[in-house]
């Protein structure tokens, strides 16, 4: 559903083991689904609109609506993520990004 989170699970690859780890889970990325065929996700060449087929095996949608949030507020958080779109996101964020993760008490 369109402003679902979706939640994707490790393949096993060897960097991913390493962010199930550290978050102590088996979940290793979010993406904000748009459409049953797009989501809208950091990537390697930055935030960016990528193609969605659900799986059950990879895929754990979590809907916010109506439990925790409204349409309205999720579409506004649409809105902010597509504009978003385009910005570099790399290995210095991930980088600075787990620094933050390992201590918590860093700004």
């Amino acid at each position: 559903m369109r402003g679902d989170l979706i939640l994707y699970k490790s393949s096993g690859k060897w960097y991913e083991r390493i962010i199930a780890y550290a978050t102590k889970g088996i979940y290793i990325h979010v993406a904000i689904q748009l459409s049953d065929t797009q989501v809208i996700a950091a990537g390697s060449r930055g935030i960016a609109l990528f193609p969605y087929s659900y799986n059950a095996t990879i895929h754990m949608p979590i809907s916010l609506v109506p439990k925790y949030t409204t349409q309205i507020a999720t579409e506004q958080g649409i809105a902010w993520a597509v504009d978003q779109l385009g910005r570099e996101y790399g290995w210095v964020d991930i980088i600075t990004q787990a620094i933050k993760f390992m201590n918590p008490n860093i700004n």
